[in-house]
């Protein structure tokens, strides 16, 4: 026993002096957490630079003080904002500092459901300006939320939020936070939760196996041909009770 204690010792104390760890399976849209590990800590700092297929960057400073670090990239979703991974293809992951590179890793996104579920097309006057994926999770149970923010392009400072959400088994769990938001009401001869109330509107609905919801900051800026839009393409099957 003595003999392998001291061999798992010796394999563990040669092992790399920097590790890159990805802890999910990510989808264009999304910003990865990316786990560092570092074997001798130091006062000294690198750089998290995850390459994109196009040759642009992601850049995340990181202190190599503590021997583990979990580095979450991205930034809020505003106008011009991009995603980390933005198209299928191989991402390089490496952690520099101005002297070398400490660690590599790659990281290779297949799935885009994305850019399938928001176009670039213009909506009702309505340009999209972000777009992005968000894992969500309830108890065992995890999917995806896809997102897009779009701009008013004749009136300045006006935006539209709209979510899909694709829970699966979880739909009937996903959809009741929608379900207590608002009241039920009719647009476009559909039945959707709709809420009013000071610094926001919202209207949410179930379309087959998806939560679709958008959100806006005042009744004004809720365009009737933009929700149209989304209800043509994704009618309600929510019930008139």
């Amino acid at each position: 026993m003595r003999a392998v204690w001291l061999l798992a010792l010796v394999a563990c104390a040669s092992g790399p002096p920097y590790r890159l760890t990805v802890r999910d399976r990510y989808e264009v849209g999304e910003d990865p957490t990316i786990g560092v590990g570092i074997r001798e800590p130091t006062k000294d700092n690198a750089v998290l630079i995850v390459t994109r297929p196009d040759g642009t960057t992601v850049r995340e400073k990181v202190p190599l003080t503590t021997a583990q670090n979990n580095v979450k990239l991205g930034r809020p979703v505003e106008r011009g904002v991009e995603a980390t991974f933005t198209v299928r293809g191989d991402y390089r992951v490496e952690l520099r500092t101005n002297k070398a590179v400490l660690a590599r890793q790659e990281i290779r996104i297949e799935v885009d459901r994305l850019t399938k579920l928001f176009d670039d097309e213009e909506i009702a006057d309505f340009a999209m300006v972000a777009r992005y994926t968000r894992a969500r999770a309830n108890k065992k149970q995890h999917w995806k939320q896809y997102g897009a923010l779009y701009e008013y392009t004749l009136r300045k400072g006006v935006q539209i939020q709209v979510v899909i959400e694709e829970p699966g088994e979880a739909l009937k769990e996903a959809w009741k936070p929608y379900e207590e938001e608002g009241m039920l009401s009719v647009i476009e001869n559909n039945n959707v939760r709709f809420r009013e109330r000071t610094g926001s509107v919202s209207a949410s609905w179930i379309s087959g196996d998806k939560i679709i919801a958008m959100r806006a900051a005042s009744l004004a800026d809720f365009e009737r041909g933009f929700i149209a839009k989304f209800l043509k393409r994704y009618p309600s099957d929510l019930e008139a009770r």
